[in-house]
Formats: C-alpha cells, structure tokens, sequence
C-alpha cells in the first residue's frame, strides 16, 4: 500500500526487522535501537532515541510530530501482547492519524467533528468512545446522541445500511 501510493515507510524500532523480511526497505526506523537486528543498523537510516521513560511507538509519534509528519497512516499497532496493544491505541488516539490494518480501517473523530464515509452496504463498524455522544446515519442500529465511554459502553459490530454513512460527535 505504502510503495504504491509513494508513501515514506518508517519503521517503530524491531518492526523494520519484519519489513526488510517481508522484501520491505523502511525509509527511516526511530526509536532505541534496541530491537533491531545490529546488522540492519548500518544498512537503513535511523533516528536514534535513548530515552526510556516513553515506549518507542510514543517516541516515533513524538518525532513525527515535531517533523511535521502527523497525521500519518499507521499500521501494526494491533500484533503483539495485549499490554503492547493497549498502549498503543492509548498512544494512536492523541495523533489524528488513521489506522491502517486492511481490512480494518479506523480513524479518530473529536468533538464537533462529523464524517461521511462511502462504504459496501453491509460494511461492519465499530464505535468506541473516550468518552463521546454520537448521532450515526446510515447504520442498521442507529445512534442518537448516544453517550460512549471506553471502558464502558460502545458500539461495535454494526453495520451499514446504506452506501454512505454519517457520523456526527456531539
């Protein structure tokens, strides 16, 4: 996806492992180096991060931003231990960005913001809010300025009814 749409790939420490086995050549790996394998070190350019006060997925974001790289399209926050997961969507909620993990695509709407998608009938949705009231058009189980909190109440596993869907956050 990224190659074809000539998209910067950078790689989250250890992930640039993965991408050079999968035929993968990262732009740029950030973080503190410790995962990756030391004979790619010489081989990609890096951005190396010492502190450890922060994870290296929250170092990448803080250096995307100060380059003015964000929003991005992130993908491959959802593998890995469940602690790592968490951490990572805590992390991917502040940034603005989309989340990329075809077939999975998600995004993050604020207060005030409303968003069209045009999406297959039948497209499944999932609505989580930290927290959020949303009204929804478009949706098999409509919501009404329906109040979502995580951990709480939330929306998942909806569908759409129509070729465009709605989404307003009051």
């Amino acid at each position: 996806f990224f190659q074809s749409h000539n998209l910067p790939i950078i790689a989250v420490d250890g992930a640039a492992d993965k991408l050079v086995a999968m035929g993968l050549k990262p732009d740029l790996v950030i973080g503190d180096l410790d995962s990756i394998h030391p004979h790619l070190l010489s081989q990609l350019d890096t951005v190396h991060l010492h502190d450890q006060d922060y994870c290296d997925f929250h170092k990448t974001i803080n250096h995307l931003q100060s380059i003015n790289l964000l929003p991005s399209i992130i993908t491959g926050i959802e593998g890995g231990m469940i602690d790592h997961i968490l951490q990572n969507i805590n992390i991917f909620v502040s940034t603005n960005s989309i989340f990329y993990a075809p077939p999975i695509v998600g995004y993050i709407l604020c207060s005030g913001e409303d968003k069209r998608f045009n999406l297959p009938i039948n497209t499944k949705i999932s609505l989580f809010g930290m927290p959020a009231t949303v009204t929804t058009k478009g949706l098999k189980w409509e919501l009404n300025k329906h109040e979502l909190t995580f951990p709480g109440t939330n929306s998942s596993f909806n569908r759409s009814t129509n070729d465009q869907v709605f989404i307003e956050v009051h």
